[in-house]
C-alpha cells in the first residue's frame, strides 16, 4: 500500500510539470517513466525514479536556495533510500523547498502558447 501511494504521489508530480519545465520533451520517455515507476519493487528503485524526474527538471523551476544547499545531498539520499518513509520524505521535501511552483506555472504558460501557434 505504501508503495503504491509513493508511486501514485511520484507520478501526480511528474503530472504537474508541462514540457517547458523539462529538459526531455519526448512523451514516450515520460510514459516509459511511469511504467516503470507503477513496476517498483521496492524503494531504493522509486528513489532513483524520483532523482531521475529532478535531474530532468530545467534548473529555472528550481528554488535556488534549495540548489545551493540542498540538492547534491538529496540526490545521494534518493540513491541510497531504502525504506519507503525515506522515499516519501524527499519526495514531500522537494515538492515543498526544490520546486518554484510560480515558475513552472509561467512554464505552462510558454506550453500553452506554443499550442496555439
Amino acid at each position: 500500500r505504501g508503495l503504491a501511494l509513493a508511486m501514485r504521489r511520484l507520478v501526480d508530480l511528474i503530472d504537474r510539470l508541462p514540457f517547458a519545465a523539462v529538459k526531455v520533451k519526448k512523451d514516450s520517455v515520460w510514459c516509459d517513466l511511469q511504467s516503470k515507476i507503477y513496476c517498483s519493487s521496492e524503494a531504493r528503485e522509486l528513489g532513483r525514479h524520483v532523482r531521475w524526474v529532478v535531474d530532468n527538471m530545467m534548473s529555472k523551476v528550481l528554488q535556488t536556495q534549495w540548489i545551493t544547499t540542498r540538492k547534491s545531498e538529496w540526490e545521494a539520499e534518493c540513491s541510497q533510500a531504502e525504506r519507503l518513509r525515506q522515499v516519501f520524505t524527499l519526495l514531500q521535501e522537494f515538492e515543498e523547498d526544490g520546486v518554484n511552483w510560480k515558475s513552472v506555472e509561467q512554464r505552462w504558460e510558454i506550453d500553452k502558447a506554443k499550442q496555439t501557434d
